[in-house]
């Protein structure tokens, strides 16, 4: 195992460990021993300490191998709830089962921290987990919180970074070459149809977007410094395929193709992300896993 994943699982055992040990001392749950109690103190810390993080230790490295629970933003959230639920229903009767080892045996009989009336085994653990459980409810609660709250931020970072290399290629780039490309540029033809021998041709400089309408693809492209558009019957495979040479042009989503040369932000609304065009008066949605594909491309054309 890679030495940053244990040094992660570290610190986040670390965390719950240390908030369960403050409970514990607040509400004082396990046992009426309190006479004798502060006599040893220091040796109820070491042990509920102790107890409390190797439990969350061995929790999240189990978990870590069995369902493959990491540290990776890009994880959904509903994905990452799960595998957080995971790791605490591990996590439970491990701490639970630690705590009472660790009590019987290293603290004095005195201060033992057992529930009265239950010397065995079972009864005893089962008042353990009880515990430890109406306090992991808090922690997933706020592990789920923080966590959502670490993808918005890097998610917003993400759109950030790709709206600051967009601002930088457009400035870069004389923004009117396009429309002048009209003229000047090579053109392409793009088979209409799949058992047709009809082509469209059209300069790919000019292309705006491509839009996928049921059996038809809709070109929107610039001419003459005006906007029209083309409905032929073709998919958006085959038109992303003829355009593939030119890495200005991607696929941004399962039913469009953008020409990066005519976005001018990438937004987030209501948890969707969607790219402002010039010229056009439409916002283009963009697939979760396509931002990367737009990061890659921005940074191919600025080398």
């Amino acid at each position: 195992m890679k030495t940053n994943v244990l040094y992660k699982i570290t610190l986040e055992s670390l965390q719950p460990c240390a908030f369960l040990t403050i409970a514990f001392f607040i509400f004082q749950p396990f046992g009426n021993a309190y006479d004798t109690l502060m006599e040893y103190f220091f040796h109820i810390v070491l042990c509920e300490v102790l107890a409390c993080f190797i439990g969350c230790f061995l929790s999240l490295l189990v978990s870590y191998h069995a369902f493959g629970y990491h540290f990776d933003t890009k994880e959904t959230i509903l994905s990452q709830t799960k595998k957080l639920a995971g790791v605490y229903l591990l996590c439970i009767p491990l701490t639970a089962f630690l705590l009472y080892v660790v009590n019987h045996l290293f603290l004095p009989l005195e201060v033992n921290l057992t529930v009265p009336g239950y010397p065995e085994f079972l009864p005893s653990f089962a008042f353990y987990c009880s515990i430890v459980f109406r306090y992991c409810i808090i922690f997933f609660v706020i592990d789920v919180l923080v966590y959502r709250h670490r993808k918005m931020k890097h998610e917003f970072d993400e759109i950030c970074a790709i709206n600051e290399m967009l601002k930088s290629y457009q400035e870069d780039r004389a923004f009117t070459s396009a429309v002048e490309s009209e003229k000047k540029g090579d053109s392409i033809s793009v088979k209409v149809g799949q058992n047709s021998n009809q082509e469209l041709v059209f300069n790919p400089e000019s292309l705006i977007y491509v839009e996928s309408v049921g059996n038809y693809a809709e070109v929107c492209y610039l001419c003459n410094q005006e906007i029209k558009k083309i409905s032929f019957r073709s998919t958006l495979k085959q038109v992303n395929e003829s355009l593939s040479t030119y890495v200005s042009i991607i696929q941004c989503h399962r039913g469009f193709i953008v020409n990066l040369n005519y976005v001018e932000t990438l937004q987030c609304e209501n948890n969707s992300y969607f790219l402002n065009l010039f010229y056009v008066d439409k916002k283009i949605p963009v697939s979760r896993t396509k931002k990367a594909d737009i990061k890659a491309a921005l940074s191919a054309l600025q080398r």
